[in-house]
């Protein structure tokens, strides 16, 4: 199957769906500070079919391949011949050596003498078969073979379709040139998860997410092509010119209207040939629209319930693709309780999923309401957290990052290293670390660790950090923990459920985590006629018509340039905007008062002042006024007054000594 679904891939906590980007907007703001909402795309999901050779394609896959014909003792496995027992057949029934199998797909091999039975095992799919016997179990399901496997010249011979289908592979014969052919593709180790055989094994009618509480018909021809680790993003291919996603958002508090107004608008930009919005047999509103455009016929379904939208996504390329998909979209329901008819996608037990990393070889088992946040591109730093957006003042957070020991001078060094990174990040006025770098026992290795708590301005911790480096095998470790509001007592038992074994140097090779040290910056052409140097991690809003942009780091901290035309006092410009700030902010504070300084090369006037927002979260605000030329320039840095240290400062007066006005 072709790679139809890349974009899909990393969509994180956004409703994602590929090509178009149309966003849902942010619809909270307040004072200077930006909330960044969960975003909501939507788009063409179809837009690889028929394009294997596209230069973004980032997923690669490969086929496992048997080729022979009945009495043929010469095979062709994964296109290599290899010398066998003779495969024959019987009463309809092909029998090969049970090392075509396990040569083709890998599988592991056990052999009861006891009972003559053979146990193969194969990524999720476990067979256990016994010689001269028709009674065989997959996965602990008992079933029936047609014919039994049988020792053949003191070769094990095993039902070829009865094992290959199982593993999810397709079995074809080729009249013309009576050839047998089993193949199936597979995605390479590190992209998508391959699910191939969960429906090609089951005669349920349905498919569904117990936790999520939905369910749609299932059909042979439906394979789940990508699913989010939290498991509200799912994807499933209809062939190859098909593809249906379903897809779960927390709304947080952004109407009904707002989002159904956003898919209408989305639509307009296609011939729409049906639209309707009504409430299901539930009871939740819903809203049905169909596309068609040249080359794709689209169908949406949207569901509000519980502050939950519920998004099911359909494409079908006009270009061969089986309309079968629309209906089974148009089966989707909500709030269902029964899933005994269901292969049920979920993977939550006692309300916890299992992280396992197959190729770092370290497991974890996280709340079932996390996500994983960590970015695609890099295989050895991956992250979870419970913050649905950047809004949300009151999350916890995991991180693993892993290297090659050979990348530090020592473990100690690398804990330090990270230590101090951290203590430049903080206030100290409000953030309390550790002494120092301490020793404990953690995974049965001798490990480095420090601690940290950062309060408010009313000396409550509102977070909370746990660093933990250690050495295995030939790599280092970096496990942190942190936790920022009113504490999460998920945190210790996700650190007691880790585990990790060596991990193979010779698959994985060598691991770099990339230091923070030196940060990158870049030009920034903000509005108006002014430029200057930002982070290059930092994003960029301009305030259209002004002479005004903003650089900020995602979360809680901005710096904001003004270029105003004109000569002024800035001794005065300044201190009639810190009379201003002080009648309208909310417990203003003033930290420094205005005083002549130099930042750079430039020279003027710098005052600081503390503040709180409409949440009762303290602020600082860093205003530094000069001329430069005929204009008066202004920048401000405000950032929460615990994250007001070292490393903010730097960057706040590196823009300063950059601004250059055109």
């Amino acid at each position: 199957m072709k790679n139809i679904f890349k974009k899909l891939l990393a969509m994180g906590i956004a409703l994602m769906m590929v090509s178009a980007c149309v966003y849902l907007p942010a619809f909270a703001a307040s004072g200077d500070n930006e909330e960044n909402n969960e975003n909501i795309v939507v788009g063409d999901i179809l837009d690889e079919i028929g394009n294997e050779n596209s230069d973004n394609n980032e997923v690669t896959e490969k086929k496992i391949t048997i080729a022979f014909k009945i009495g043929d003792s010469i095979l062709k496995i994964n296109d290599q011949d290899v010398a066998v027992t003779t495969p024959y057949e019987q009463n309809g029934t092909t029998l090969v050596p049970l090392r075509v199998i396990t040569e083709a797909f890998g599988a592991t091999v056990e052999w009861n003498d006891a009972d003559m039975g053979v146990t193969l095992t194969y990524e999720d799919v476990v067979i256990n078969i016994w010689i001269d016997r028709t009674d065989a179990l997959v996965n602990g399901q008992k079933t029936t073979l047609l014919l039994a496997p049988q020792l053949t010249k003191d070769t094990t011979m095993v039902p070829l379709r009865f094992i290959t289908e199982n593993f999810g592979a397709d079995v074809s014969y080729d009249d013309a040139t009576e050839a047998i052919l089993v193949e199936k593709t597979i995605v390479e180790e590190g992209a998508v998860t391959d699910y191939s055989s969960i429906l090609h094994n089951t005669d349920k009618e349905y498919i569904g997410d117990s936790y999520y509480g939905w369910s749609m018909k299932a059909s042979k021809s439906l394979s789940v092509a990508d699913r989010a680790f939290d498991g509200r993003n799912t994807v499933f291919a209809y062939g190859d010119k098909a593809a249906i996603g379903i897809f779960i958002t927390r709304l947080n508090g952004i109407t009904k209207d707002e989002v159904f107004t956003l898919f209408k608008e989305t639509a307009g930009n296609k011939t729409i040939t049906k639209q309707s919005e009504s409430k299901d047999s539930q009871g939740n509103d819903c809203l049905i629209i169909e596309t068609k455009s040249s080359t794709i016929k689209e169908y949406q379904k949207h569901i509000i319930s519980d502050g939950l939208l519920y998004t099911v996504l359909v494409e079908v390329s006009l270009d061969g693709g089986d309309m079968d998909s629309i209906s089974l979209a148009e089966t989707f329901s909500i709030n269902v309780k029964d899933f005994k008819n269901a292969v049920d996608l979920s993977d939550v037990v006692n309300g916890k999923r299992t992280y396992e990393n197959k190729n770092l070889k370290f497991k974890l088992d996280m709340p079932a309401d996390w996500y994983e946040s960590s970015n695609k591109d890099i295989e050895n730093v991956i992250t979870f957290t419970n913050r649905e957006s950047y809004s949300d003042n009151s999350y916890s957070y995991v991180g693993v990052s892993i290297q090659s020991v050979d990348n530090i001078s020592s473990i100690d060094s690398w804990a330090r290293h990270d230590y101090e990174g951290n203590k430049e990040l903080y206030n100290l006025d409000y953030a309390e670390f550790s002494d120092s770098v301490k020793t404990k026992s953690f995974l049965g290795n001798d490990a480095k660790y420090y601690t940290y708590s950062v309060k408010n301005s009313d000396g409550k911790v509102v977070e909370t950090m746990e660093d933990i480096f250690f050495v295995q095998g030939d790599y280092a470790y970096n496990f942190a923990f942190k936790v920022v509001g009113n504490g999460d007592a998920d945190i210790e038992a996700i650190k007691k459920s880790v585990t990790v074994k060596d991990i193979d140097k010779s698959k994985v090779g060598s691991l770099l985590v990339k230091q923070e040290d030196d940060i990158t910056y870049t030009t920034v052409n903000g509005s108006a006629n002014v430029e200057y140097s930002a982070p290059m991690t930092w994003n960029i809003n301009r305030d259209a018509g002004s002479n005004s942009s903003m650089v900020n780091n995602g979360v809680d901290t901005s710096v904001i340039v003004f270029a105003i035309d004109g000569n002024y006092r800035i001794e005065d410009a300044l201190n009639s905007m810190l009379k201003d700030y002080s009648k309208k902010s909310k417990n203003y504070k003033l930290i420094k008062p205005a005083s002549y300084t130099a930042v750079g090369s430039k020279k003027g006037y710098r005052a600081v002042f503390s503040y709180e927002d409409n949440q009762g979260l303290a602020y600082i605000m860093d205003i530094f006024i000069c001329n430069d030329g005929n204009n008066c320039v202004q920048c401000m840095l405000d950032t929460p007054i615990e994250y007001y240290g070292a490393k903010n400062i730097k960057i706040f007066e590196t823009v300063i000594d950059s601004v250059n006005v055109k």
